[in-house]
């Protein structure tokens, strides 16, 4: 490193400073140049061009100042070098302080438009030329001061003024340095990775899997109006992030926020154009302008609990489930599939769920729940006059109604007649009717047609333990009809050989079910990245038919659901659990038998596709058509657990999700498989908590490290 005293002054310094009174007059024409600049755009602009005048009114100073004490000092023939590197280095100090402030001033000015996002900024594809104006003065203040502050380097070892000068500003250089490679990469981070990372314990700001699914599948456009009291309403922040969320996906999606005592034409407007009631919520509007469908979610429907209304129960926002329910209902035109409950042969009851009976025989949550996500759920009286207490929708007929999306069998206690069956045989075996040739469709603009006719026939069959007078399983008469579709309901129920209700199972999708059927996602949760297993009590084992190889039916069945807890064994004694396993120690004979049996895992659902050819591991579904649901049991659907105990817990939606994800994929709509509401604690702070402290005192932390390694660096270099 050369010695700065031995260092020859460059000619060009040499020449700046022969002409002295030519720099002095070019710095004051360049403040006034300055002056009249800021004036002019304050004048004719206003602030649309604040950040300018500000570094104009800034820098001028410097340059009049220095240029007037040249103008007046008196120098020697040869001219002052001295003076000429002072009067540089003024300059360019001020300068580049300008350009800096003009940054800061620039991104306050732009503040709203800079927390938009890429998106926004990216709305007249100019990101790269607004973040080059953005970030360019900042650089190239530094660059200036840089440069001009070398000039002190001539002085370094000998002047301690200019010595203390010069460290000063690698201070002020590593301090900026600092900030900006923060915000690079922040900005960059945000800009490259697609990936979202939630560390939260219940993926609160993540969409899940089907959420996804529905917005990549978008067809039109969707708008969203979130209508609010305003900005600090409860609840706010959660609907917002779903928003930002569904946008990120597809830009098929948008948004926008009205404050109703702020926004008062706009949001009049709205509810005489979509004739929705003056009150908060989601107005969702799907397709294009004379082609919209729209339909009005209230706030309360967004959220459970202590999530509104300043309520300190565990509050559950439910606006994910809500939201994309509605955009389906939307997309379809408003037209709600209809699923059938079979009714008068012991099943779960829809038809009078609120009458006389214990939860476990009444389904009155789940038709709700159902009814709720848009579909329209009907008694069916197949072959039996309809009891009509209670509901009036209940239908009797002696064959399954035309315009079943589906037919539900939950828990047959009584044998279904040959009628019956034959009629859920004809049901089951319909098939669609063959869509028009393309030229042959009427112009509708984007919407969807469906061929009229019959829809296909779609079932979900949930049978239970029921034991007959004999002690062994009670045929319902569907058992033929299944093995029909490669489906064996056994006459055994699995049991664990534990003391402590041996009867209750976990059952959960394998995972590698996750790649060719559907409703496997279901029971998916992002957030621990597993398949939660379901609780259920009482549990049939249903397995595949044995007879015949993949690929030679018309139909193939795969395991749905196993148990995930051994071991287990297959029981056709259908006593009291309890006692049978009371027999395991009190008979060696018993022992052996069971001993046989046990199994570290058995089958407790199957679904049924059809096609003729084998599933394809690689292909979602198979490449097959879903024909057929089959669970091993009930109750799990039951107001007992949907309603009751752990209904508003985990267990309860899971066992719904089960359930929404079965017809979902029957209907295959695989998008619109149920999705799980997010909970989240309740943190009340007191009264008396100073939140600027909360907000401010972080940030003034950072600052202060950031200032204090930059002046660290000083006091140890300037000596």
């Amino acid at each position: 490193m050369v010695n700065a005293q031995t260092q020859a002054t460059p000619p060009w310094l040499q020449a700046l400073s022969r002409a002295g009174k030519p720099l002095a007059i070019g710095s004051l024409v360049i403040a006034l140049a300055l002056v009249v600049a800021a004036f002019s755009l304050g004048i004719l602009y206003g602030r649309k061009y604040a950040p300018e005048v500000t570094g104009c009114v800034l820098a001028a100073p410097f340059f009049f100042g220095t240029g007037l004490w040249r103008l007046l000092r008196e120098e020697g023939p040869e001219g002052d070098v001295d003076a000429t590197r002072v009067h540089l280095l003024i300059v360019g100090a001020g300068t580049g302080l300008a350009l800096l402030t003009d940054t800061v001033v620039r991104v306050g000015y732009w503040w709203d438009y800079l927390i938009g996002g890429f998106a926004r900024w990216n709305e007249e594809g100019k990101t790269l030329l607004w973040f080059l104006i953005l970030v360019g003065p900042a650089v190239a203040g530094l660059a200036v001061m840089f440069a001009a502050l070398l000039l002190g380097r001539a002085k370094e070892t000998s002047d301690p003024v200019e010595r203390r000068l010069f460290y000063g500003y690698n201070a002020l250089l590593v301090i900026v340095l600092v900030m900006l490679i923060l915000l690079v990469v922040n900005v960059v981070g945000y800009a490259r990775l697609d990936k979202l990372t939630d560390w939260t314990a219940v993926g609160m700001y993540t969409l899940s899997p089907q959420a996804q699914n529905v917005l990549k599948g978008l067809d039109k456009p969707v708008t969203v109006y979130v209508i609010v009291n305003s900005r600090g309403t409860a609840g706010y922040d959660e609907i917002m992030n779903l928003m930002g969320n569904c946008a990120a996906v597809t830009d098929r999606f948008r948004s926008d926020v009205i404050v109703r005592s702020r926004d008062l034409s706009r949001h009049g407007a709205l509810m005489r154009k979509y004739h929705v009631a003056d009150e908060p919520g989601l107005l969702v509007v799907v397709g294009t302008e004379g082609d919209e469908q729209s339909q009005f979610i209230k706030m309360s429907e967004l959220f459970e609990g202590g999530g509104m209304m300043g309520r300190r129960e565990e509050p559950v926002f439910r606006g994910e489930d809500a939201l994309i329910a509605t955009i389906n209902y939307l997309e379809e035109g408003k037209n709600k599939p209809v699923v059938y409950f079979t009714q008068g042969r012991g099943e779960l009851d829809v038809a009078n769920p609120f009458g006389r009976g214990r939860p476990e025989t009444k389904a009155g949550t789940l038709k709700a729940r159902l009814e709720k996500a848009n579909y329209e759920v009907k008694a069916l009286y197949l072959g039996l006059p309809a009891e009509r207490a209670g509901d009036r929708a209940a239908v009797s007929a002696d064959k399954v109604p035309d315009d079943a999306a589906a037919v539900v069998i939950a828990g047959p206690t009584r044998e279904f007649s040959p009628e019956a069956v034959k009629a859920l045989r004809e049901y089951a075996n319909r098939k669609a009717p063959e869509k028009k040739p393309e030229g042959d469709k009427k112009e509708d603009g984007d919407k969807k047609s469906e061929p009229p006719g019959p829809k296909p026939g779609r079932l979900v069959v949930m049978l239970g333990v029921v034991p007959g007078p004999d002690g062994k399983m009670m045929r319902t008469g569907l058992e033929p009809f299944l093995q029909e579709f490669d489906v064996e309901a056994t006459n055994d129920r699995i049991l664990r050989p534990v003391k402590n209700n041996p009867a209750r199972l976990r059952v959960a999708p394998d995972d590698e079910l996750l790649d060719r059927n559907p409703v496997a996602s279901a029971l998916y949760d992002p957030a621990r990245r597993a398949l939660l297993p379901v609780e259920m009590t009482d549990v049939r084992m249903i397995r595949p038919k044995a007879a015949g190889r993949p690929g030679q039916s018309a139909v193939q069945a795969e395991v749905l659901l196993m148990t995930v807890d051994p071991p287990v064994w297959p029981e056709s004694d259908l006593r009291d659990p309890q006692e049978l396993v009371n027999d395991l120690t009190s008979s060696p004979e018993r022992a052996k038998e069971v001993q046989k049996k046990l199994a570290l895992s058995l089958p407790a659902a199957v679904a049924v596709s059809e096609g003729g050819m084998p599933f394809n591991p690689h292909q979602r579904g198979g490449g097959q058509k879903p024909k057929m649901v089959v669970f091993g049991n009930a109750t799990f659907v039951s107001d007992a657990a949907l309603a009751g105990g752990r209904g508003r817990a985990e267990g309860g939606d899971l066992h719904y999700s089960l359930v929404a994800g079965s017809l979902a994929w029957l209907r295959e709509r695989p998008q619109t498989i149920g999705i799980p509401p997010k909970k989240r604690d309740v943190y009340t702070m007191q009264e008396n908590t100073d939140l600027g402290r909360m907000i401010f005192m972080p940030a003034f932390l950072l600052v202060v490290g950031i200032i204090g390694l930059g002046m660290g660096v000083y006091f140890v270099r300037r000596r």
